[in-house]
Protein backbone atom coordinates (compact mmCIF):
# COMPACT_ATOMS: atom_id res chain seq x y z
CA UNK A 1 0.00 0.00 0.00
CA UNK A 2 1.27 3.48 -0.72
CA UNK A 3 -0.61 4.54 2.50
CA UNK A 4 -1.93 7.64 -0.51
CA UNK A 5 -5.76 8.81 0.57
CA UNK A 6 -7.56 10.40 -1.54
CA UNK A 7 -10.29 12.64 -0.61
CA UNK A 8 -13.52 13.29 -2.94
CA UNK A 9 -15.51 16.33 -2.01
CA UNK A 10 -19.46 15.58 -1.82
CA UNK A 11 -21.32 17.29 -5.06
CA UNK A 12 -23.03 19.57 -4.04
CA UNK A 13 -26.39 19.72 -2.91
CA UNK A 14 -29.72 19.38 -5.11
CA UNK A 15 -30.99 23.10 -4.47
CA UNK A 16 -26.90 24.37 -5.37
CA UNK A 17 -27.23 22.09 -8.68
CA UNK A 18 -30.50 23.93 -9.68
CA UNK A 19 -29.60 26.98 -9.29
CA UNK A 20 -26.60 26.75 -11.37
CA UNK A 21 -28.34 24.90 -13.84
CA UNK A 22 -30.99 27.53 -13.83
CA UNK A 23 -28.09 30.47 -14.14
CA UNK A 24 -26.76 28.76 -17.26
CA UNK A 25 -29.97 28.30 -18.74
CA UNK A 26 -30.29 32.26 -18.34
CA UNK A 27 -27.66 33.07 -19.67
CA UNK A 28 -27.79 31.08 -22.57
CA UNK A 29 -30.93 32.61 -23.35
CA UNK A 30 -29.77 36.12 -22.88
CA UNK A 31 -31.87 36.76 -19.16
CA UNK A 32 -30.28 38.36 -16.72
CA UNK A 33 -31.34 37.05 -13.04
CA UNK A 34 -32.76 40.05 -10.88
CA UNK A 35 -30.85 42.54 -8.90
CA UNK A 36 -31.32 43.79 -5.99
CA UNK A 37 -30.16 47.29 -5.73
CA UNK A 38 -28.29 49.28 -2.33
CA UNK A 39 -30.20 52.04 -1.54
CA UNK A 40 -29.22 55.11 -1.28
CA UNK A 41 -30.43 58.17 1.28
CA UNK A 42 -32.51 56.64 3.32
CA UNK A 43 -34.53 55.11 0.39
CA UNK A 44 -35.99 51.40 1.88
CA UNK A 45 -38.23 48.80 0.60
CA UNK A 46 -41.62 49.61 0.69
CA UNK A 47 -43.47 46.76 2.80
CA UNK A 48 -46.06 46.54 0.29
CA UNK A 49 -44.80 46.38 -3.54
CA UNK A 50 -41.76 43.81 -3.27
CA UNK A 51 -38.16 44.84 -2.75
CA UNK A 52 -36.80 46.86 -5.45
CA UNK A 53 -34.80 45.14 -8.35
CA UNK A 54 -33.68 45.65 -11.92
CA UNK A 55 -32.73 43.33 -14.48
CA UNK A 56 -32.07 43.26 -18.72
CA UNK A 57 -33.75 41.07 -21.23
CA UNK A 58 -32.10 41.81 -24.06
CA UNK A 59 -31.74 45.00 -24.95
CA UNK A 60 -34.37 46.58 -22.29
CA UNK A 61 -33.77 47.02 -19.17
CA UNK A 62 -36.62 46.63 -16.22
CA UNK A 63 -37.62 47.82 -12.58
CA UNK A 64 -40.18 46.46 -10.03
CA UNK A 65 -40.70 46.64 -6.82
CA UNK A 66 -41.26 49.29 -4.60
CA UNK A 67 -39.53 52.57 -2.70
CA UNK A 68 -39.98 54.38 0.81
CA UNK A 69 -38.08 57.42 1.75
CA UNK A 70 -38.60 60.28 3.23
CA UNK A 71 -38.60 62.58 0.64
CA UNK A 72 -38.08 62.98 -3.13
CA UNK A 73 -35.26 64.44 -5.11
CA UNK A 74 -32.37 62.14 -3.81
CA UNK A 75 -30.87 59.45 -5.20
CA UNK A 76 -32.17 56.20 -4.36
CA UNK A 77 -30.33 53.70 -6.03
CA UNK A 78 -27.27 53.62 -9.11
CA UNK A 79 -27.85 51.57 -11.61
CA UNK A 80 -24.52 49.55 -13.46
CA UNK A 81 -22.88 50.46 -16.54
CA UNK A 82 -24.31 48.58 -19.29
CA UNK A 83 -28.07 48.77 -17.97
CA UNK A 84 -28.52 52.49 -18.01
CA UNK A 85 -30.57 54.50 -20.73
CA UNK A 86 -28.28 56.66 -23.04
CA UNK A 87 -30.22 59.54 -22.20
CA UNK A 88 -32.07 60.62 -18.88
CA UNK A 89 -35.78 59.44 -19.12
CA UNK A 90 -38.74 60.09 -16.54
CA UNK A 91 -41.53 57.58 -15.88
CA UNK A 92 -44.88 57.98 -14.70
CA UNK A 93 -45.31 55.56 -11.69
CA UNK A 94 -48.15 54.63 -8.72
CA UNK A 95 -47.57 56.46 -5.58
CA UNK A 96 -49.64 55.59 -2.25
CA UNK A 97 -49.90 59.17 -1.43
CA UNK A 98 -52.19 62.03 -3.08
CA UNK A 99 -49.24 62.99 -5.96
CA UNK A 100 -48.85 61.02 -8.55
CA UNK A 101 -45.30 59.50 -8.96
CA UNK A 102 -42.14 60.12 -11.22
CA UNK A 103 -39.44 58.70 -11.68
CA UNK A 104 -36.06 60.06 -13.37
CA UNK A 105 -33.46 57.79 -14.84
CA UNK A 106 -30.36 59.80 -15.73
CA UNK A 107 -27.65 58.63 -18.37
CA UNK A 108 -25.75 58.47 -15.61
CA UNK A 109 -27.53 55.55 -13.88
CA UNK A 110 -29.21 57.71 -10.89
CA UNK A 111 -32.70 56.58 -10.25
CA UNK A 112 -34.75 58.98 -8.41
CA UNK A 113 -37.93 59.86 -7.49
CA UNK A 114 -38.54 63.43 -8.54
CA UNK A 115 -42.57 63.83 -7.66
CA UNK A 116 -44.88 61.71 -4.96
CA UNK A 117 -46.02 62.69 -1.97
CA UNK A 118 -43.30 62.28 1.47
CA UNK A 119 -42.47 59.35 2.93
CA UNK A 120 -45.17 57.26 1.36
CA UNK A 121 -44.44 54.39 -1.67
CA UNK A 122 -43.37 54.81 -5.17
CA UNK A 123 -43.94 52.01 -7.25
CA UNK A 124 -41.12 50.69 -10.15
CA UNK A 125 -43.68 48.11 -11.19
CA UNK A 126 -43.16 48.50 -15.43
CA UNK A 127 -40.28 50.95 -15.71
CA UNK A 128 -38.57 50.11 -18.83
CA UNK A 129 -35.98 51.11 -21.01
CA UNK A 130 -33.51 50.24 -24.10
CA UNK A 131 -30.06 50.10 -22.33
CA UNK A 132 -27.52 52.54 -23.72
CA UNK A 133 -24.41 52.55 -21.49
Amino acid sequence: MSGRVEVVPPPPPVETRLFRWLTDVRAALGLETARTPVLLNGWVPHPGGGPPRYWRHGGMVHLAGALQGTGVGTTAFDLPVGLRPEAAVRFAVASDGVTPGLVEISAAGTVQPVSGNGPYGIWLDGISFRAGG
